[in-house]
């Protein structure tokens, strides 16, 4: 099975360090992605503003 992130071959600090790491690089992009979610105007009608959400849009 393919394990690119290594879960599960870690033990104790170690493990903590690299989940810590991990938060911490992602939380920054999941903030930004959140933050255009909100930004768009969905309410009417029904999905116009979705295409922002497009990876070529």
């Amino acid at each position: 099975m393919d394990n690119p992130h290594g879960y599960g071959q870690r033990t104790g600090d170690d493990s903590l360090d690299a989940a810590m790491a991990w938060i911490a690089g992602s939380a920054e992009p999941a903030v930004a992605d959140l933050a255009r979610m909100i930004a768009v105007d969905t309410s009417f009608p029904p999905g116009a503003g979705y295409d922002a959400f497009r990876p070529d849009g």
